[in-house]
């Protein structure tokens, strides 16, 4: 898969969201998972709103939210919800990928996470066989897609 393809597959969840390669994005199926949140471990602390802070494409860092304004925050809540709200999206420019386009676009997604174990999060993406995944460190969670796309999201 393209990674102009995986980061739409991110965006919509997220940043994902940057083209978001993003983005990002932690959800397993949970089909019939009544204990919000998946099997796995406890995700109480994971609860709240996470806002996108860093895009790496190839060498090339991006901040955010940046000078256009443009930002993507996901909110986790306790019941397994998934929610990415952003003001952008991206495409990639060159193959492999090494740089991006910033487009304006309001939107809001949705899925279920799952944690697994104490520092992993997988997002399932809605209507597609995709599976976002996630790594916890502290107040810092990071999504790294194929291509290399690493988006970096901190706790508010």
């Amino acid at each position: 898969m393209s990674e102009m393809n995986m980061w739409g597959a991110r965006r919509s969840v997220l940043a994902m969201g940057v083209a978001m390669v993003c983005s990002v994005f932690l959800m397993s199926g949970c089909g019939g998972d009544d204990d919000g949140g998946g099997g796995g471990g406890d995700n109480s602390d994971l609860v709240g709103t996470w806002e996108l802070t860093k895009l790496e494409v190839g060498s090339t860092t991006y901040d955010f939210p940046n000078a256009k304004g443009y930002y993507q925050r996901t909110i986790l809540s306790a019941d397994g919800m998934f929610t990415t709200e952003a003001n952008f999206y991206v495409t990639d420019v060159g193959s492999p990928a090494t740089d991006v386009v910033f487009h304006s676009y309001t939107y809001t997604s949705s899925a279920q996470y799952e944690v697994e174990g104490n520092d992993r999060i997988k997002v399932t993406v809605p209507g597609k066989s995709e599976i976002v995944e996630f790594t916890r460190s502290g107040n810092t969670i990071t999504s790294v897609a194929e291509g290399g796309w690493t988006a970096t999201y901190v706790k508010q």
